[in-house]
This record gives structure tokens, C-alpha cells and sequence, in this order.
């Protein structure tokens, strides 16, 4: 008759020089697909706000602009009359304002470049 020996069940013992890990560890591959997953999923996302948002509602009415430089002794005042002489000329300043966001209109700079509203 033979005999079997059951395993001793209790305290595994511990290999030699084995730290016991508290962290994940992860290998090259499993680095690259984690980094190609997070950048699928920032490119879906990305793609998904980017279909839903834009600076300008869909509503909006689109003027032609044309582009003028700032000359030396040039005001907005003067830009304005220049451009739509037969209109008011506080209109056009305020146009002006509005479109180039001018915080400071009375602060030009010679050689600025300004978007202007197309009166012709």
C-alpha cells in the first residue's frame, strides 16, 4: 500500500531577498498600452467637445473685415472718418472698439494692425 503526504498548510515560507509589494507593477508593454489607451480617450474627448463648441454661435451674422495700420498721429477718430466719411463717426469708432476688443482706445500703437468692419 502506498502512502500520500498531505501538503503542510500554514506559514508559506518567504524567498530569500523577496520584498513583499504594497504597488502595481508595470511592464514596457503594459506602459505603452496604458499610454495609448489615456490617449484614445483624450482624443475622444477632445473630438467631442470640439464638435459642440465654437467662438462664434451659429446664429451670428459674419461682416466682411479689412485690415488698416496704425500710422504716426493716426486716432480712431481719424480711422473712422477715413473709412465711412458719410457715417457718424462715434458708430465707427465704437465698431472698431468692439471688434479688436480695445480696451484702451485711445492708446494706439504706430504700426498696430486693427480689423475694421468692410462700409463700403
Amino acid at each position: 500500500m502506498s502512502t500520500m503526504t498531505a501538503p503542510r498548510l500554514g506559514r508559506v515560507p518567504a524567498l530569500r531577498g523577496a520584498r513583499p509589494s504594497s504597488h502595481v507593477r508595470l511592464t514596457r508593454r503594459g506602459q505603452w498600452v496604458a499610454l495609448i489607451l489615456l490617449a484614445a480617450m483624450a482624443f475622444t474627448v477632445l473630438s467631442l467637445i470640439g464638435t459642440r463648441s465654437s467662438a462664434v454661435p451659429g446664429n451670428a451674422k459674419l461682416e466682411p473685415v479689412q485690415t488698416v495700420q496704425v500710422q504716426p498721429g493716426q486716432t480712431l477718430w481719424d480711422i473712422a472718418r477715413q473709412l465711412a466719411p458719410d457715417q457718424d463717426p462715434r458708430v465707427v469708432v465704437d465698431a472698431i472698439v468692439d471688434l479688436n476688443a480695445l480696451t484702451d482706445p485711445g492708446s494706439l500703437q504706430v504700426g498696430q494692425r486693427l480689423g475694421v468692419p468692410d462700409f463700403g
